[in-house]
């Protein structure tokens, strides 16, 4: 089966790119699969993460439109795998799915996007009917968690909605916890992941915790200048981006990850901790309360709850068992449903019901 992958470059940051690679790698060690990606941040000509808007967006869609018609007539795919990120992705990967079904092709779109539903009910109701249209069989339509999936469905019923999370590759055995209680954060600090929360809530708890804050962004700055605001100069430490062997070490050095977000799917910042034996702490958000059970493997608080952040800071802090016991539950979470030997096959079965489905179509016609 040929597929062909199309989305974001993978070496930038952030979950969808992640994924990405990792769908590759896993891909490429099928041999009943021929792979191809379309890397649409180079065919729009973008920069790093930088996100333009007005007529430079639609010069970029009609770019990428063109690109893709032009690889579906050379590459000839049984299917093309779109990555939808969130906004206005869901509209331009639903038109990209309408011309794939111009050229024959069914689509398999993947949504990622976070704060997804919240976005899909602003839309107008002339938008949702367009958008309703574009993605149904033998498209597929790919939620990450089930409640996105259960939302997606009522919201679209005509879809063909499956549930596939994403995954990770877990090192052979967690590395052990550090001496000290140390939380970590990931993300691209644009003020959506509560960087600034988890600041502020460390200098109200009780217990001296220590930070290491990685990522970069435009709001990295003014998270820097609010922890020296808060005395916390010591305590906080920032890696800006990191990747490789660095981001191993950084899950390495501490003994949870905190992700206070106010818009998430299902990130994967999350299952890699998960997967280094790590607690986490997260607000419940997007598909987050279904990967993270309190009282199990993580903390839950409300988004913007800084003195409920605050105070599952300090419970973890005060007992090394209990974060010991739920970095456990939390790397057994990841093994038994988070892991590309699992998830893999999904998304084959994915593309084989697609590719049926086209087939079926055309035999009918």
């Amino acid at each position: 089966m040929r597929v062909l992958l199309v989305g974001q470059d993978d070496t930038l940051p952030g979950g969808m790119p992640v994924y990405i690679r990792s769908l590759r790698d896993y891909l490429t060690t099928r041999p009943s699969i021929d792979v191809r990606y379309l890397n649409e941040t180079a065919v729009k000509g973008r920069r790093d993460m930088e996100r333009p808007s007005g007529p430079a967006l639609f010069g970029e869609g009609m770019r990428l439109r063109r690109a893709l018609r032009q690889e579906i007539a050379e590459f000839a795919p049984h299917v093309v795998h779109l990555q939808v990120a969130h906004g206005l992705s869901v509209l331009e990967k639903a038109a990209l799915a309408r011309l794939c079904a111009v050229m024959g092709k069914p689509a398999v779109l993947h949504m990622h996007g976070a704060g997804l539903m919240e976005g899909l009910s602003r839309l107008p109701n002339p938008v949702r009917r367009w958008l309703s249209h574009s993605a149904p069989p033998p498209h597929r339509v790919v939620a990450l968690s089930p409640s996105t999936g259960r939302a997606l469905s009522t919201a679209f019923p005509n879809w063909s909605v499956h549930v596939i999370p994403n995954a990770v590759e877990p090192p052979a055995t967690a590395p052990p916890l550090p001496a000290a209680f140390t939380v970590g954060f990931l993300g691209f600090m644009d003020g959506r992941k509560g960087e600034q929360d988890l600041v502020r809530a460390i200098a109200t708890c009780p217990a001296p915790i220590q930070a290491v804050l990685a990522g970069d962004g435009p709001n990295l700055e003014s998270v820097r200048r609010e922890a020296q605001r808060l005395g916390l100069t010591d305590r906080v430490r920032f890696l800006g981006r990191i990747g490789g062997e660095a981001k191993m070490r950084f899950f390495s050095d501490i003994s949870a990850l905190c992700l206070p977000s106010y818009a998430e799917n299902y990130p994967i910042a999350l299952l890699e901790a998960m997967s280094y034996g790590r607690t986490v702490l997260a607000s419940s958000v997007g598909g987050v309360p279904d990967l993270v059970t309190p009282q199990h493997n993580g903390w839950l608080f409300a988004p913007g709850d800084v003195q409920g952040l605050s105070s599952a800071l300090a419970e973890a802090a005060r007992s090394a068992i209990l974060v010991a016991n739920f970095g456990a539950q939390s790397r057994a979470t990841v093994d038994s449903g988070h892991v590309w030997s699992v998830v893999g096959p999904l998304v084959e079965q994915v593309y084989a019901g697609a590719v049926r489905d086209a087939e079926s179509s055309k035999n009918a016609a």
